[in-house]
C-alpha cells in the first residue's frame, strides 16, 4: 500500500565472483534505494563508484571512507573487545586462545580480531593466535594441526557465524577437554549447538531489528524526504545458554 517494492539479491560470501555477479544484475535496473551488507570491500566501493546517484545503507558492517545514508552495525572492535573479556570469564585461566577467520578482507572481521587480541595485551601470561580457516575444505586439518603446534589452548573466538562448523570440527578431533568456544550470530545451527552444549557464547547482532530498520529509514529518507540518524550503533547482546530461550524472536 505504500508502493515499496523490495527485490532480494543474495550471494556467496565465500566467492566474490557470486557478489559479483549479483551487483552486476543491478546496475541495469531502475533502482531508487539499496541495501547492502559490505563484507567485499573493494567490490563494493565499485559498484557505487559506477551508481554514484544511488542512495544506499549498510548493514552487518560499517565500511570507512563511504558515505551510506545511514549504517546499522554494531562497533566491531568493541565487540572483540567483549568477546575477549567473555572469554577470559568462562576460560578462568589463562593460557593460548585462537582467534579464527574465514573471509580477512571482510572490515568487520578484522575489527572483531583486533579488539579481541587486544583484550589479552596487557596479560603477558596468554597468547593469542589468529587463524584463517574457511571450514569448507581442510578446516580439520587446519585446527589439528593448530592443535598439535599449541598444547594449552583454552579457548577459540570466531569472528562470524560459522561457530556451529566449528564445534563440528571439534567433535571430529575427540579433544580430551574442549576449549571454550565463542563465536557470532544466532542462526539456528549455532543456537541448537549452545543447546548441546557444544558453544559457551554466542554475540548477536539483532538481524530482524537491522533488516527493519534499514529499510525503513531509506523509505523515510528517499520517500518521505525526512532526515536520518547518519549511524546506528547495534547493541552487544552477549547470549549465554542460561539465557538463549530469551533470544528465540531474533
Amino acid at each position: 500500500q505504500l508502493s515499496v517494492f523490495i527485490k532480494l539479491i543474495e550471494f556467496d560470501r565465500n566467492d566474490k565472483t557470486s557478489l559479483i555477479i549479483a551487483l552486476n544484475e543491478l546496475e541495469n535496473d531502475e533502482i531508487d534505494g539499496a541495501i547492502i551488507a559490505p563484507v567485499f570491500p573493494e567490490e563494493t566501493k565499485a559498484f557505487l563508484d559506477k551508481k554514484q546517484d544511488l542512495p544506499y545503507v549498510f548493514i552487518d558492517s560499517p565500511l570507512p571512507d563511504l558515505k551510506p545514508l545511514t549504517s546499522l552495525a554494531q562497533e566491531p572492535y568493541q565487540s572483540g573487545y567483549v568477546a575477549g573479556k567473555m572469554m577470559a570469564l568462562l576460560a578462568k585461566e589463562w593460557g593460548t586462545f585462537i582467534v579464527i577467520e574465514s573471509h580477512s578482507d571482510a572490515f568487520n572481521s578484522r575489527e572483531r580480531a583486533r579488539g579481541f587480541s587486544s583484550f589479552f595485551d596487557s596479560f603477558k601470561e596468554c597468547k593469542v593466535r589468529e587463524a584463517l580457516i574457511r571450514f569448507n575444505g581442510d578446516g580439520k586439518e587446519k585446527l589439528q594441526r593448530i592443535f598439535t603446534e599449541e598444547t594449552d589452548i583454552k579457548g577459540i573466538f570466531i569472528v562470524n557465524d560459522a561457530t556451529h562448523r566449528l564445534a563440528e570440527v571439534l567433535d571430529m578431533l575427540s579433544l580430551k577437554k574442549r576449549p571454550i568456544i565463542i563465536g557470532f550470530d544466532l542462526i539456528e545451527q549455532n543456537k541448537e549447538a549452545m543447546r548441546q552444549g557444544k558453544i559457551d557464547c554466542l554475540i548477536s547482532q539483532r538481524p530482524f531489528y537491522q533488516g527493519y530498520t534499514a529499510l525503513y529509514h531509506l523509505y523515510r529518507k528517499c520517500v518521505l524526504s525526512q532526515e536520518i540518524e547518519e549511524e546506528i550503533i547495534i547493541p552487544i547482546d552477549i547470549v549465554l545458554p542460561e539465557n538463549l530461550s530469551s533470544f528465540d524472536q531474533q
